[in-house]
């Protein structure tokens, strides 16, 4: 009984469950997702404890496998459904017809490389918030990471700062009394940019990062770091990634020599959904790659303008 002892020695029980139904139809097919009715819960705010815990289904097999026939199909509660204490969960493999009515277990199984994860994220955490308070050059370097420099580019770009000695300079921009970036970081971001082979275009987007950074508290660096905010917007949600010269014109433009491939493919925003949308709503794919490939271009759009400050205020 190898599996029914994991599961008594190595997680705690927190409720019995019932298993509804599966998130399966025509048009909306959720796979390995079912829907579970918390044992005791009976609106949304009870549902939400068990967010993000494990769920056990135990069963029988007919053969036994290392001495036994018992199974287990384990899962997670990802979100609430409804108000009547229902939770989604999604499981390692779907779950069989017989499943309807089934008693599952909602339990934290919390295994040894889970805590050490666990601590990895937390250690990551704080060396995060920490170094927010750093002086305007970690500014910098976040602007960087944001429009998808990798860690040489990064390390190129500060080492060629530090040999040019104007990194005072650009720490002092924290003390000015205006947001405006200096004409040495221009100068240098301008020249550093084109050794790596990078356009302009990229760099205005990064000075835009940079910009929009400044103006944010400290504490609030790490989270547009994180990617959690909407380069539009402003707002925290899901984001994806929207390519500031489509990819449909990819091959048009570096054609043309407008642009590289490698332009192509890093000059990209992070943006919600929505906003999303409303971009490819407002602006052709070739009027994009032509003229409105930066954020502060796709603001000249009158239309998108003032669906942005809708959203932001929304």
């Amino acid at each position: 009984m190898r599996n029914r002892r994991l599961i008594r020695t190595h997680s705690s029980l927190y409720a019995r469950g019932r298993v509804l139904s599966h998130q399966r139809g025509k048009r909306t097919s959720h796979p390995k997702t079912s829907l579970i009715q918390v044992e005791g819960a009976t609106k949304t705010d009870d549902a939400k404890f068990y967010l993000g815990k494990r769920i056990a289904y135990v069963y029988k097999g007919k053969k036994e496998v290392n001495g036994t026939k018992v199974r287990v199909i384990w899962g997670r509660c990802t979100r609430t459904h409804g108000n009547s204490g229902v939770v989604r969960a999604k499981f390692s493999s779907n779950l069989p017809p017989r499943t309807f009515g089934a008693s599952v277990r909602i339990v934290n199984r919390w295994l040894c490389f889970e805590f050490v994860a666990w601590l990895i994220w937390l250690a990551c955490l704080l060396f995060a918030l920490s170094a927010a308070y750093f002086m305007d050059l970690n500014v910098v370097i976040q602007s960087l990471r944001i429009n998808g420099l990798d860690d040489d580019e990064v390390d190129y770009f500060v080492d060629t700062i530090g040999d040019r000695e104007i990194a005072d300079s650009i720490e002092s921009v924290g003390d000015s009394a205006d947001d405006e970036v200096p004409c040495e970081l221009l100068d240098v971001i301008e020249q550093v940019l084109t050794e790596l082979s990078l356009s302009a275009t990229l760099a205005e987007s990064i000075m835009h990062s940079y910009n929009r950074l400044k103006q944010m508290p400290a504490t609030e660096h790490t989270e547009a770091l994180d990617k959690n905010q909407c380069e539009l917007c402003e707002r925290y949600a899901h984001l994806t990634v929207h390519h500031l010269l489509p990819k449909s014109e990819h091959k048009r433009i570096v054609k043309r020599g407008l642009f590289t491939q490698v332009d192509c493919e890093r000059n990209v925003i992070r943006i919600c959904r929505i906003c999303h949308n409303a971009c490819h709503q407002y602006i052709e794919n070739r009027s994009m790659a032509d003229y409105y490939h930066t954020i502060d271009r796709l603001l000249e759009n009158e239309l998108l303008l003032k669906f942005v400050k809708f959203r932001s205020k929304a």
